[in-house]
């Protein structure tokens, strides 16, 4: 077995294993009541349903499912044609789009709340494929190449607005930032607009591992794997303050939808929501793993925390309160 979700009714058991199933088990009678062949699941789509990459690395085209862990059944399979070998896929649930590009160089959007799905963009880089990361808005994007170039690109014309020498990884975008981490410990800032670097952050002891755009639009966050929070102002990169959320490494930072609460969470296994406003932890959830990605729902009601061993569905804490320590069922 490699995963185990437990689902709302409080008696429903799903797991995922080497055989490429995913089965949903009746604790009454433990047996399972449905058997589905659902693998690499890659985001959090909407409320209900989870994006999963269902196409093998010696296909030519790429296949992608919308599986609905509150059905409890694949509710969708889509091809998007026209790119061979895709070797990384980026997505904006929001407005719909799964992007994707592969070893050449090729990048290509599409809009899959149709049927068939429409394409929006195709792009090429000056190297193979790494990664890339959607605006909120999804009106730009940042692609990475193994050159270490990052681009930023116009949705949907495709046009190219700026190319990054050697910025590194994109781990925040919006309409107008881009935070990248050219080295280990400090990421570095640009204008979207202008494509000029405005400031190195420089502050961290030990490697960053995330960054959130705050939505004042004048204030980013980051984390390190020594369980720090920095908070920085724009333009400048001037340090304000520094929390201590973690006693270990941060591993995960994700914004909930409305703004106001900071989610953190890593190597000791204590997901912590943090109020922006207040400066102050409202609650905090125990596991007994690792925590390697966090999904606030877009209604704002839940939140998805992923271990890598398995994945935990709890609700979306008070914005106000006291700090609350739970390892209750969850959601």
């Amino acid at each position: 077995m490699w995963a185990a979700l437990w689902l709302p009714d409080g008696n429903t058991l799903v797991t995922s294993g080497k055989d490429e199933t995913i089965r949903f088990w009746n604790l009454t009678n433990r047996a399972p009541s449905r058997v589905l062949r659902w693998r690499n699941v890659r985001a959090l789509w909407n409320d209900s349903e989870f994006i999963s990459v269902t196409t093998h690395t010696n296909e030519p085209a790429s296949r992608i499912a919308l599986l609905d862990w509150r059905l409890r059944k694949q509710t969708r399979e889509i091809t998007l044609p026209g790119l061979e070998h895709a070797s990384g896929y980026f997505f904006h649930p929001p407005g719909g789009l799964v992007g994707f590009g592969n070893t050449n160089g090729q990048i290509a959007i599409y809009d899959i709340r149709g049927n068939p799905p429409e394409l929006v963009a195709e792009m090429k880089t000056d190297g193979p494929f790494l990664e890339a990361m959607f605006s909120p808005d999804g009106k730009l994007c940042a692609t990475v190449s193994t050159t270490g170039d990052d681009i930023i690109w116009e949705i949907p014309s495709g046009q190219r607005r700026h190319t990054l020498p050697a910025a590194g990884r994109v781990i925040a975008l919006n309409r107008d930032y881009l935070v990248t981490r050219p080295n280990a410990i400090s990421p570095r800032v640009y204008d979207v607009r202008t494509g000029k670097a405005l400031a190195d952050l420089r502050g961290h002891k030990e490697d960053t591992s995330a960054a959130v755009l705050l939505p004042d639009g004048r204030t980013v966050a980051t984390s390190a794997w020594n369980g720090m929070l920095r908070l920085w102002s724009l333009p400048d990169g001037q340090l304000i303050e520094t929390h201590r959320l973690q006693r270990s490494g941060i591993y995960a930072l994700a914004l909930s939808p409305d703004g106001r609460t900071l989610a953190a969470g890593g190597q000791d296994g204590v997901t912590r929501f943090w109020n922006i406003a207040a400066r102050q932890e409202t609650i905090r959830w125990i596991e007994q793993r690792i925590v390697t990605a966090i999904w606030f729902t877009p209604s704002n009601d839940a939140v998805v925390i992923n271990t890598g061993v398995d994945v935990r569905v709890v609700r979306a804490p008070p914005v106000d309160g006291g700090v609350v320590t739970s390892n209750e069922q969850p959601y």
